[in-house]
């Protein structure tokens, strides 16, 4: 037999060329958050209800009761500004507010009785005061009922059920809670 020499290929290495990211910048639009004056913010609920469990720690009591600023068409930054609770001429608790800032047109900011350390009243005044502590808005109430909230409407005050955070024809289109004993 006769040997008859085969051509073996032989693998040579090749070059793949290898995307790299290119960095490509991309623009945010971010709401610049202005200071509260009288015309971008108000209070838009008090609620002394002590029958729902609206702050969620499943008891319905003091806890549950809380105030609400509406932001009017802009953003706010609230840090550093103060809510301040009275009955009569008593200050029963003031609350010096965190950072979140409202939210254009529709953000609410809820402090509750929890934050109060005392429950809203049903007969009471709240004010919102700014770092200097200068009262910006403020709003006085008599008389709230049992388990109803009162609410601004856009229109006027109304009393009905509690929306904490939400606006006040929520129920219009959720299901209502059920009071708990």
């Amino acid at each position: 037999p006769t040997r008859t020499p085969t051509r073996t290929p032989t693998r040579t290495p090749t070059r793949t060329p290898t995307r790299t990211p290119t960095w490509t910048p991309t623009w945010t639009a971010t709401a610049t958050a202005v200071t509260p004056s009288a015309g971008t913010v108000r209070w838009s609920e008090v609620s002394p209800d002590l029958t729902h469990d609206w702050f969620p720690d499943s008891n319905a009591d003091w806890r549950d009761t809380f105030v609400e600023l509406q932001a009017i068409g802009v953003s706010l930054d609230l840090e550093g500004w103060a809510v301040r609770l009275s009955n009569g001429a008593t200050v029963l608790a003031t609350v010096t507010i965190g950072r979140p800032a409202l939210t254009a047109g529709s953000g609410f900011y809820v402090v509750w009785g929890q934050d109060f350390g005392v429950a809203v009243p049903s007969s009471g005044t709240v004010e919102l005061l700014n770092p200097a502590g200068t009262v910006v808005i403020s709003r006085t109430w008599y008389g709230i009922a049992t388990g109803q909230a009162e609410n601004w409407n856009g229109a006027a005050w109304a009393s009905q059920l509690a929306t904490p955070g939400q606006a006040y024809d929520y129920w219009e289109t959720n299901p209502v809670p059920t009071d708990l004993p």
